[in-house]
């Protein structure tokens, strides 16, 4: 084929742009893992109810690294036009294991159509989780 064809010429600087990239992404991968798995609380909502134009409910997930962290999460209840209608800081209770389910009922300035959580946060970890 090659004497038919000729040789194929490989260019060095493409090859070298995909290894430098591919090395970029591992990088990445790898931080983001290690930002994730040494987190100190993490969190995720599992259910919101609106209850009238005055109050919403929401429940969500807590995982903390250990039982002594003090952390604060945060709920937001948007409107239809996604103005914030409502907001609560949940202090999460250490004293209840290392995993817990909260419910929180929110007070809104007017009807609510969503409840979100923000994430967690803890006196030294400051990015929500």
């Amino acid at each position: 084929m090659s004497d038919r064809y000729g040789h194929p010429r490989t260019n060095r600087l493409v090859i070298a742009v995909a290894v430098v990239v591919a090395i970029g992404a591992l990088v990445w991968l790898a931080w983001a893992i290690k930002g994730k798995s040494s987190a100190e609380v993490t969190s995720g909502l599992t259910k919101y109810h609106v209850v009238n134009a005055h109050e919403a409910t929401a429940s969500f997930e807590v995982h903390l690294s250990s039982t002594s962290v003090k952390a604060t999460c945060l709920l937001q209840a948007q409107a239809e036009d996604h103005s914030v209608v409502g907001e609560a800081h949940v202090k999460v209770p250490h004293n209840r294991g290392r995993e817990m389910t909260l419910t929180e009922t929110l007070r809104t300035e007017r009807k609510a159509i969503l409840v979100s959580l923000l994430g967690c946060t803890t006196p030294t970890q400051k990015q929500a989780q």
